[in-house]
């Protein structure tokens, strides 16, 4: 007995510690690099930096900012960080909120930085889920009615992309996307900002259109490591 302490349990309390020194380090980079303390702590979807983002998943947010998306108009269902976030990616958003407290709140944030941003207050369900542009190239669902967003946006099929957040928890809105036209379906599974859970953000891409699509930035993630193999 006394042999196998002396032989096993250095070895043994080597890999515990090594182990631990792991854990923390990924519970630092989620909390410091990604910036999910800063926004538990101010209840506010923002990065590092303070910086607004979209409440989605870090690895969807992550794959739509190393995309070139300046050329295309945005039309997001339910509003917040994500609108401003969106209006320095692209070409224009119109967003519509149902939540006149939260409208209030968005609105009193939209200053001069923020001159593409066209904001409404939609309380009517149909008109909500109906009034958008016919030439938008991102759908964002992220609000209230999704079920009769989806049906309208599936309606107009020239569209680029679908960014549909929390879909692990509409299954039956999901599946009919998949039933309808002919889209790739994309899930980022993750954390994200201020939660304590994952989730899934789905992204829909239109295979007709696909090629419009152009990266503006190397394949990397905020707490990877900075290098290229040999074998590249």
């Amino acid at each position: 007995m006394k042999r196998y302490i002396k032989y096993f349990l250095p070895s043994v309390l080597l890999r515990f510690s090594i182990s631990l020194i792991k854990q923390y380090n990924n519970i630092i980079k989620l909390a410091f690099d990604y910036g999910q303390w800063k926004s538990i702590r101010n209840f506010s979807s923002c990065d590092a930096s303070s910086v607004p983002v979209p409440w989605y998943t870090y690895p969807a947010t992550e794959y739509l900012q190393h995309l070139d998306l300046l050329q295309f108009k945005v039309h997001e269902f339910g509003s917040g960080n994500s609108t401003l976030w969106w209006s320095k990616q692209v070409k224009c958003i119109t967003s519509v909120e149902d939540d006149k407290k939260w409208f209030n709140l968005i609105e009193g944030q939209l200053n001069a930085q923020y001159n593409n941003i066209n904001y409404r207050f939609v309380k009517d369900r149909f008109a909500y889920a109906s009034d958008f542009s016919k030439d938008t190239d991102i759908f964002i669902v992220d609000g209230s009615y999704r079920k009769e967003c989806i049906e309208m946006i599936l309606k107009q099929a020239s569209f680029l992309m679908i960014i549909f957040d929390n879909s692990d928890w509409y299954p039956n809105t999901i599946k009919q996307i998949q039933n309808s036209i002919n889209l790739v379906q994309i899930d980022f599974h993750g954390f994200g900002p201020i939660n304590n859970y994952t989730w899934t953000t789905s992204i829909f891409l239109n295979p007709l259109r696909s090629q419009e699509l152009k990266y503006r930035k190397t394949l990397r993630s905020i707490a990877s490591l900075a290098q290229v193999s040999v074998e590249d």
